[in-house]
């Protein structure tokens, strides 16, 4: 447990399997440490470590770690994995500086892994696999693939059950169409909820069937193919992102049942099914879409195909100005009984104006007898956004659904006040104004709840005292201000310090004859 092997040079030859309790240190910046056991190398509560610039090489043979046993690569220094099978150990760094691709661990030869969490740099150069079978993976670092026209693997094969899982808070890099994330036919990979795979490439390869709960991102000019062995072998319970300029293809199908899909790039599929989560983007989608009770965030989606919606899905509008204001643009027939519409009002409360119009929701007019309207908004009603912050006319012409008239709710000039009045303070003194402005009304209406000791100008908001004020009896007054303008109602919380001071004779006559039971009450 004591001791140390350390520089470079050859541990075992393929003759001896070997038992670490010590310490093993690759840290000979001109000869490796070739770890070459006989079958394999166990290390038991050690250490094996590369570091001062040293390459630790793991030859054919299975390494494993049992009690705690530590396998960490340091800055500047390599791991390099030549045929070797690594099972129920963690791939960890040491010394570790703002720089992970410092702490690299590298394919010489296409390896194997069980049940081992990576947390540092792993490259897989181009025409070599990463083998993972019966376990998971547990990517807390990065694994990128350096393809360069060969196939370059991460293979997942599980033996006893088919089901793969690919989980931690790292990300797999693809950036080359024959980088590969796939598997023996018919294996279940199960995408992590904190993990990421990211880039360019094929992650299938009609070999896979995947649930992702994590995050799949195509991110780069290189088109990020789906490619599940069924046609229905995907399903969407995390996060799908394409970003402007990028294309993620899904081979066959794309079924949502949770989670996100953010298109701002091309998503393309067979067809594509949302039962639940959410469709958004300022992007295209090419695919026949189907949507259940799930919701499109309108945002700038063109959507080109065919488009069912149930009576469950929801059309989701965010409205801040005429420049800024979502619309969905479907270019192929639409179907539907009747959906929700749902709008916001993001604006600042001043940057709409009567005349206004939005073109929210554009479909071919020749399908306009098989959508009439949504059933929460028929032609003609006003209607309200979810913030009750504004609402407007609906109207429906030739494939168009239109917003117009927009109202917009008081606004408060601060989300909050604070006043001070002295205590003693005779009835209809000043404390200050709660006011609020509306951009298309002049009527406002002002309440004030919480406190009778003080009242408010219905008009103006101007707060004035109403009753009986004492420090000692109670310093401070949380109220609440509302204010109206016949349709909607902001409110306001004000609170006022009633001040202390300096009793004289005088002012306690006073307080006698004005508090609770004196001549004054």
């Amino acid at each position: 447990a004591s001791h140390t092997i350390a520089g470079g040079g050859n541990l075992g030859l393929n003759t001896l399997n070997i038992q670490n309790h010590g310490t093993v240190r690759a840290n000979d910046v001109v000869v490796p440490l070739i770890l070459d056991p006989l079958a394999t190398f166990i290390n038991d509560a050690g250490q094996v470590l590369a570091s001062g610039g040293g390459t630790a090489t793991f030859l054919a043979g299975t390494f494993s770690s049992v009690n705690n046993g530590v396998y960490k690569v340091g800055d500047g220094s390599f791991f390099s994995l030549s045929g070797a099978t690594l099972q129920n150990l963690t791939l960890g760094v040491e010394n570790l500086d703002s720089n992970l691709s410092n702490n690299v661990v590298d394919l010489a030869a296409t390896s194997t892994v069980s049940n081992v969490t990576n947390e540092s740099f792993l490259t897989v150069p181009n025409a070599l696999n990463l083998n993972v079978t019966d376990g998971d993976l547990t990517n807390n670092g990065v694994i990128r693939l350096d393809g360069t026209g060969s196939f370059t693997q991460l293979w997942f094969n599980d033996t006893t059950d088919q089901t793969n899982t690919l989980n931690g808070s790292g990300t797999v890099f693809l950036s080359h169409a024959a980088e590969l994330v796939r598997g023996n036919s018919g294996v279940l990979l199960i995408h992590g909820a904190s993990h990421t795979v990211e880039g360019g490439g094929n992650i299938g390869f009609n070999s896979l069937n995947i649930q992702n709960h994590g995050t799949l991102r195509a991110n780069i000019a290189l088109k990020l193919d789906i490619d599940t062995l069924l046609a229905t072998g995907f399903t969407n319970f995390g996060n799908l992102e394409t970003a402007a300029g990028s294309t993620m293809d899904f081979v066959n199908n794309l079924t949502q049942t949770s989670g996100l899909s953010k298109v701002d790039g091309i998503m393309e599929a067979n067809a594509m099914t949302f039962n639940g989560g959410i469709l958004s983007g300022d992007g295209s989608v090419n695919a026949p879409v189907t949507v259940g009770a799930a919701t499109i965030n309108a945002d700038s989606l063109t959507i080109n195909g065919t488009v069912s919606l149930a009576a469950s899905s929801i059309i989701d509008v965010d409205i801040a100005s005429t420049s800024v204001a979502d619309r969905l643009d479907i270019l192929g027939a639409l179907t539907s009984p009747g959906a929700l519409l749902q709008l916001h009002y993001t604006g600042n409360g001043s940057s709409l104006a009567p005349g206004d119009t939005f073109p929210i929701f554009v479909y071919p007019p020749a399908s306009a007898p098989a959508f009439n309207a949504f059933s929460n908004a028929p032609g003609g009603i006003r209607k309200t956004t979810v913030d009750n912050r504004a609402s407007f006319i609906v109207s429906y012409s030739a494939g168009v659904v239109t917003l117009s008239l927009p109202h917009l709710a008081p606004v408060f000039t601060s989300t909050a006040f604070s006043f001070s009045v002295p205590e003693l303070s005779v009835p209809n003194t000043a404390v200050g104004t709660a006011s609020a402005t509306d951009h298309d009304s002049a009527n406002l209406t002002y309440s004030l709840s919480g406190s009778a000791a003080f009242a408010i100008n219905t008009q103006t908001g101007a707060i004035r005292v109403n009753g009986f004020l004492d420090f000692e009896t109670q310093a401070t007054h949380n109220v609440t201000v509302s204010v109206t303008d016949g349709e909607f109602t902001a409110m306001v919380p004000v609170t006022i310090h009633v001040t202390d001071i300096a009793e004289t004779n005088t002012h306690i006559v006073l307080e006698l004859l004005a508090g609770p039971g004196g001549a004054f009450e």
